[in-house]
């Protein structure tokens, strides 16, 4: 794609292979920047310490996105190692994609119900199960598949109930650890983690707990990005970029496109990133064409990107993209 070729934004369909555009549109991570990056760390030490993690980031920031691949990034990481180890117990977690329980009991019986299946019966002798009976069944059970965390998204919906019933499910997991609760023949997980992932809104509860910094041991804030670090991702991401454009120059057209209340949210830097990339491979008819490292500069596509993703009008001087 020339210096003039933004004067022509008609987008062809795709030619090449998907396989070689899902390869070529692997983003990597940035360090102490990017967003997949942290929410792996919060999730390992959740894995790790069999504590609480907590993740907190504005809507649409990229938080549930970022979650999901960390949990595939653990499968695939404990895939590996039990391939290399044949003794080896992969360790697993459990994903919540949301936790609205309003009360203790039931929100117990919901984990019971998602992490037992169909061998899980609610009530015993025509009565219901009792509280400490649910919790130590969960917990066996979380214990016979090596469920070593439970992971929960939308985190602000958890009601204070569900906070303390995962403050209890830790504590108790933690003593049955201690005491040498295990299955023979096997390395079994030694207490739970929990990997909290919501709102600004979460952290009120969390402190309304008295269990911060102590059951609750690590928060990562993962709000918008400030123009400079949205700057050092795009550059890091499309390093041909460099020959092209001024990193001011460049810091200029996110501040003007791209920053919305303060600052740029993950998501939409990462559609800006991939759709912009999707419109080189699909102006050119040979897919290998470009890569990610090898994709060229273009302001007036850049823009134009920026207006589909943030819905943003056009100039109002009648510049399709402001570009000078």
């Amino acid at each position: 794609m020339g210096a003039d070729d933004g004067e022509h934004l008609s987008l062809r369909f795709f030619d090449g292979a998907p396989d070689d555009l899902a390869e070529h549109l692997a983003l990597p991570l940035v360090d102490g920047l990017d967003l997949d990056g942290r929410v792996r760390n919060a999730l390992d030490h959740a894995v790790t310490t069999r504590r609480g993690a907590v993740v907190i980031g504005a809507k649409g920031c990229g938080k549930s996105v970022a979650l999901a691949r960390a949990v595939a990034w653990l499968e695939h990481q404990e895939y590996q190692r039990e391939q290399r180890n044949d003794a080896y117990a992969r360790r697993a977690v459990h994903y919540v994609p949301s936790f609205a329980a309003r009360r203790y009991h039931e929100g117990l019986t919901v984990l019971c119900r998602q992490i037992l299946g169909v061998s899980f019966h609610p009530s015993v002798r025509g009565g219901r199960k009792q509280e400490d009976d649910l919790r130590t069944e969960l917990l066996l059970a979380c214990r016979d598949q090596n469920i070593v965390a439970l992971v929960i998204d939308e985190g602000e919906r958890v009601a204070p109930e569900g906070l303390r019933l995962l403050r209890d499910l830790m504590a108790e997991a933690e003593w049955h650890g201690a005491h040498g609760a295990a299955v023979a023949g096997a390395k079994r997980a030694v207490g739970l983690g929990v990997l909290l992932v919501g709102t600004p809104t979460l952290r009120a509860p969390i402190m309304a707990t008295n269990e911060a910094a102590q059951r609750w041991s690590l928060l990562i804030d993962v709000d918008r990005l400030f123009v400079h670090e949205a700057t050092d991702i795009l550059l890091a991401w499309f390093p041909a970029w460099r020959a092209g454009v001024a990193r001011d120059a460049l810091s200029g057209l996110i501040e003007r496109w791209l920053v919305e209340a303060g600052g740029v949210p993950w998501r939409t830097l990462e559609n800006v990133a991939r759709l912009y990339f999707r419109y080189v491979q699909r102006n050119h008819r040979a897919a290998a064409r470009f890569t990610r490292e090898t994709t060229p500069w273009n302001e007036r596509l850049f823009v134009y990107v920026a207006q589909q993703v943030r819905w943003k009008p056009s100039d109002p001087n009648g510049d399709a993209g402001g570009a000078r």
